[in-house]
């Protein structure tokens, strides 16, 4: 993990160590050159937004539809 934040911050990689568990640097190093490489979300995908909005509503009904399925099997027999 901590490999893969120096690689998005195209620094060299830390010199491997036998703590389970190698601190990592302060942010202020690493997260403003990661933060330049992460797309901005709301200006680079507008045409995602319908089908992402039909996708989710199409997921809740089928959700639904699976729970009152399941509610009406257990429902006792009269």
């Amino acid at each position: 993990m901590i490999a893969l934040l120096y690689q998005l911050a195209d620094h060299p990689s830390p010199p491997p160590s036998d703590e389970p568990w190698p601190e990592l640097p302060p942010p202020d190093e690493l997260w403003p050159a990661i933060h330049a490489r992460i797309p901005d979300d709301e200006a680079d995908s507008p045409g995602l937004r319908w089908p992402l909005i039909i996708a989710s509503v199409v997921g809740v009904l089928i959700g639904a539809a699976i729970c009152l399925s399941l509610l009406l099997e257990l429902r006792p027999a009269s």
